[in-house]
């Protein structure tokens, strides 16, 4: 299956970022968020792959590392099922839920701003791509074969 891009959800303003080569399966995903609750947004992504080649990459973050980081990793045979969140004119507040289903979030704002969700039944979020300047303005996930 090949990588589908779905959103991104946000604004357009900031820097285009965007993955190199294809991803197999998310390793790692890095949220920067700022004030949890009301008031709060996301400053900023980072995140790992295994890539086509059996590598790891990574990249760095998109938007800014400031503010509360959290850092979670895949267990063995988990992968990303679920990416929900909240933006306006950038990203307010993100959640990740695993194919075990644990959850990782809500990072930010969940109050603030239009809903989106990303379920998956079949297939998994192997990657993202954003637009980002001092904040995270939006946020796509690309869509691929479970791992």
């Amino acid at each position: 299956m090949a990588m589908i891009a779905v959103g991104p959800f946000g604004g357009a303003q900031g820097t285009s970022h965007d993955m190199t080569g294809t991803s197999k399966k998310l390793q790692s995903v890095t949220v920067y968020s700022s004030k949890d609750g009301a008031g709060g947004h996301i400053n900023g992504i980072s995140f790992s792959y295994e890539n086509d080649q059996g590598s790891t990459t990574s990249v760095d973050t998109w938007g800014t590392a400031a503010g509360s980081k959290a850092t979670f990793t895949f267990p063995a045979g988990a992968y990303l099922a679920n990416l929900s969140g909240t933006f306006d004119n950038n990203v307010k507040s993100l959640t990740f839920v695993t194919s075990d289903g644990e959850p990782y979030g809500p990072y930010g704002d969940p109050a603030a701003g239009k809903g989106f969700e990303i379920p998956l039944h079949k297939g998994a979020i192997v990657g993202f791509f954003a637009h980002s300047g001092g904040v995270l303005n939006s946020l796509g996930a690309y869509v691929g074969a479970q791992p």
